[in-house]
């Protein structure tokens, strides 16, 4: 007779920024909550992302889900460190020296498909793998190919159907292991019911510049230094650069170098990847949302406001569904187009606003405080059947 597994739940979290922290620590707190004969345990690869889930964690009163910061002998974090600009060696180096470790648990969850690289290894030891995602489906992820690599894991905790349509109508991924789950950071973040932070030392409107890391939609290279100096250029309206975390992280590989120009001045402040840019402080606290690509702006239109998308490639997009996101705001090619743009926007808010709430229901299937509820219920089916 097999040996029955043990009830243990790992969560990894295995990256060099602590951005996909709020969509995977609500389904462990939560999951620590309804199960109390389950170990929980959230492991880190940085001391950024433990802080952030402590922090998370007010907001699940009771949770009992232990959270762990996992490390590297000194030389492989050396080597890790020296390969860090191009691409991320620490997460591999990071997975295969935990794997002994990993196999452990009846199951690990993940946001990402990198634990693929230990499948293996866990796949023998009896462990199901669950991908828990990260957010919703922006501009690049629906440009980008459907990854087949989903197939693999045992559950799939999707924010909606959109999300992986494709991929099951091509049998890549069977229907019977997605489990729709919503918006989990949306969720997150609401119960810690934060007032709403004000940004400069005056009245005047804020504006939030976005852009993706990936040069596939992002507006950075092409427009990132014109739109900056538009703002410079006006006293009405305040401007924060907050790009995706990763823009400035991986200069070698698929991001950019931080120009020197790029500084806090005047109307203007920048912000790479601090934790008010991935908590939804900024979110929260701006009036304007200027972006291309990234998902991000779902954490925005929550609460309907004006959006401003910017597409620089100049790209036949209005009758691609995968820019289906950009109606939710006026487009522009250029900064010189933007005053006017961002006066439409909000001028016009009584027309996007409806647009933006298809939008964000296209992207979750819910928005609620059950979100993670579904995905530790679903989590806990998957351990019974392998019981």
């Amino acid at each position: 007779m097999p040996r029955a597994r043990p009830r243990r739940v790992a969560f990894l979290l295995n990256h060099a920024a602590p951005h996909q922290v709020p969509h995977v620590a609500p389904y462990a707190f939560r999951l620590s909550q309804i199960a109390p004969d389950v170990a929980v345990d959230i492991l880190c690869s940085t001391q950024g992302e433990a802080d952030f889930a402590r922090d998370l964690s007010a907001g699940y009163p009771g949770q009992r889900a232990r959270i762990e910061t996992l490390t590297l002998p000194p030389a492989l974090e050396w080597a890790a460190a020296r390969l860090e600009g191009a691409f991320f060696a620490r997460k591999t180096a990071l997975l295969r020296w935990h794997a002994r470790r990993l196999a452990g648990y009846a199951v690990v969850a993940a946001p990402e498909k990198t634990v693929l690289q230990i499948a293996a290894p866990l796949r023998r030891a009896g462990v199901r793998l669950v991908h828990t995602g990260h957010g919703g489906a922006g501009v690049f992820r629906a440009l980008s190919p459907p990854d087949a690599r989903l197939g693999r894991f045992d559950l799939l905790l999707a924010p909606s159907a959109a999300a992986l349509a494709p991929l099951i109508a091509s049998g890549a991924v069977r229907a019977d292991r997605v489990t729709l789950t919503g918006a989990a950071k949306l969720e997150a973040m609401a119960r810690l019911r934060r007032p709403r932070t004000r940004l400069f030392g005056d009245d005047r409107p804020v504006a939030l510049y976005n852009p993706h890391h990936r040069g596939l939609a992002s507006s950075w290279a092409a427009m990132g230094r014109d739109v900056v100096a538009h703002f410079q250029a006006q006293d009405a309206m305040n401007l924060i650069v907050a790009p995706h975390v990763l823009l400035f992280r991986r200069p070698m590989g698929r991001g950019a170098r931080r120009p020197a120009w790029l500084r806090d001045g005047g109307p203007v402040r920048v912000d790479q990847g601090g934790r008010a840019a991935i908590d939804m402080t900024l979110a929260d606290a701006a009036d304007v949302y200027i972006g291309d690509a990234s998902s991000q702006v779902f954490e925005f239109i929550a609460r309907p406001r004006p959006c401003v998308f910017l597409n620089p490639a100049r790209r036949a997009w209005r009758d691609d569904p995968a820019f289906a996101l950009w109606r939710c705001g006026p487009v522009v090619e250029t900064a010189a187009e933007l005053g006017a743009a961002l006066t439409q926007a909000r001028d016009q808010m009584a027309r996007y606003a409806p647009i933006q709430a298809a939008a964000l229901a296209q992207a979750y299937a819910h928005v609620d405080d059950a979100v993670s509820l579904r995905g530790a219920e679903a989590i806990l089916a998957l351990m019974d059947e392998g019981a």
